[in-house]
């Protein structure tokens, strides 16, 4: 018998919230039965100096933007574990250099935890992400910044360590756009010492150099950037070491795809690792459906 023809049209927006609605009551379960089973992908890497990969999970609880001394950090990663997130994703900075703490203390009371799906997670299921916030470029500022983390995590390794951004740390947080326009400095006019343009790039070689030292002591298992565009790889490559990085982490979805930096990364064996990936980092209702729309639409054509 011939196959019954069918035609397909564009979901509406009613259709969009519906599917939004179902994905998130999944995705929000906190039914140890419904526990998520999340895919690897492999990472280069090195260990005792001889290229290696390593596993990491493809979905990852971010932790960007909890409010300091909330407790809602340490909340969403007991409640991501429970349904089966095991990839966790920090940065020094993050809740007013706090969320760490929260992530730590969740950390070591798993063993102790009521629940048995928690009782049950060894240190080894996790793969823990931080950050080196840009204050702490340099050898030694680094080195001391990857201190500060694991302590405050509780733990004697990270599975994966970034530096967290490419550009200066600054002298002032009131930074104003007209300012950074007018100056023939850009952003660069507000950089501290020790940061200015004719620096920085020796100052990431250095930060990049701490890293490798970190990896090659087993204290990371794997080290990578984030917000690094193609001119920022371009010039760490020069003096590195440990090349590729495992990750560059950026911002990227439809609304910001990103092609070309994506298509450098992969011809360099770097894994693009996406943050804000649904869309953005704030949240805006129409830019949400519009989303889904993008999302669907090959389903729906």
């Amino acid at each position: 018998s011939k196959r019954r023809k069918t035609t397909k049209t564009a979901p509406s927006i009613e259709d969009m919230k519906g599917i939004q609605k179902m994905a998130s009551s999944a995705l929000l379960c906190t039914s140890p039965t419904a526990s998520l089973q999340i895919p690897t992908l492999s990472l280069r890497t090195v260990q005792n100096k001889k290229p290696t990969t390593i596993e990491m999970p493809t979905i990852g609880l971010g932790t960007y933007k909890f409010k300091k001394g909330s407790g809602d950090a340490s909340k969403a990663v007991q409640e991501a574990l429970e349904v089966g997130y095991r990839h966790i994703d920090t940065a020094f900075v993050y809740g007013g250099e706090q969320t760490e703490k929260e992530i730590g203390s969740i950390l070591c009371s798993l063993s102790s935890s009521s629940s048995p799906v928690l009782s049950s997670i060894q240190r080894s299921d996790i793969f823990l992400t931080s950050k080196q916030w840009r204050a702490y470029h340099g050898y030694e500022q680094t080195l001391d910044c990857l201190e500060k983390s694991l302590k405050r995590l509780q733990t004697d390794y990270l599975d994966l360590y970034l530096i967290h951004w490419p550009g200066p740390a600054y002298s002032t947080m009131n930074r104003k756009k007209e300012t950074m326009a007018n100056s023939s400095d850009g952003p660069f006019v507000y950089a501290k010492n020790g940061h200015q343009a004719d620096e920085i790039q020796a100052l990431r070689a250095e930060t990049w150099r701490a890293m490798e030292d970190s990896l090659y002591e087993g204290k990371v298992r794997a080290i990578g950037v984030s917000n690094f565009t193609i001119k920022h790889l371009e010039a760490l490559k020069k003096t590195a070491r440990v090349w590729p990085p495992a990750v560059n982490q950026i911002e990227l979805h439809p609304y910001m795809p990103q092609k070309a930096l994506a298509e450098y990364c992969k011809s360099e064996g770097i894994l693009v690792q996406c943050y804000a990936s649904l869309g953005g980092q704030e949240h805006d209702s129409v830019k949400c459906d519009n989303m889904c729309q993008l999302l669907f639409c090959d389903y729906f054509q």
